[in-house]
Order: structure tokens, then sequence, then C-alpha cells
């Protein structure tokens, strides 16, 4: 089947008893649009009722991730080394000491 161009009057002939026919049924097309906003608030209350259920709570394990992996990982990985570092030094002072008392 060829695609024939619609003369510029066929398309204006067309926009315009379309245009007619939405004039005359205004009253159900109003009808229509109004069920159709009700409908799309209604719509709008539940994906923000998602939002808060599901989205906001993501949102803030990931921030307290981020946090822990920028702030809170490179203290408690320094503060790890230095209890160990700590209890090493400590055995390697009472490993002296007793070495000490032992030649005495």
């Amino acid at each position: 089947m060829r695609f024939r161009k619609k003369p510029w009057p066929q398309r204006l002939a067309v926009v315009a008893v379309t245009a007619c026919l939405i004039y005359v049924s205004f009253p159900y097309v109003a009808g229509v649009i109004g069920a159709g906003v009700g409908f799309s608030v209604a719509l709008l209350y539940v994906l923000a009722f998602v939002l808060m259920i599901v989205v906001v709570p993501l949102t803030t394990v990931w921030l307290f991730s981020f946090v822990y992996s920028v702030v809170a990982k490179p203290y408690v990985r320094a503060w790890r080394i230095n209890r160990i570092r700590n209890a090493r030094d400590l055995k390697e002072a009472a490993e002296r000491i007793e070495e000490r008392d032992s030649k005495s």
C-alpha cells in the first residue's frame, strides 16, 4: 500500500471536524478528563506513599553506608591497628622485663 500525502485543505478539514466533535461532546469529554485527573491524583498519592515507604529508607541506608565508608571505616581501621600495635608493644615490654629480671 502506498502512502500519499494529504493536501493541506484535507488536513485542515480533519482537524476542523475533530474540533467540532470535541466541542459538541465537551460535557462528556470534561467528565472523562475529570475522571482521569482524579485517577492521576490517586496514582500520585500511591507513588508518594511508595516513595516514603521504600525510597526514603533505602536512601538513608545508602547515606549511612557512605558516611561509614568515608568517616568511620578509616577510624575503626586505625583503632584496630593501634590496638594490635599496643598489644605487641606491651608483650615486648613484658618480655624485656622478664629477661632483665632473669639476669639479675
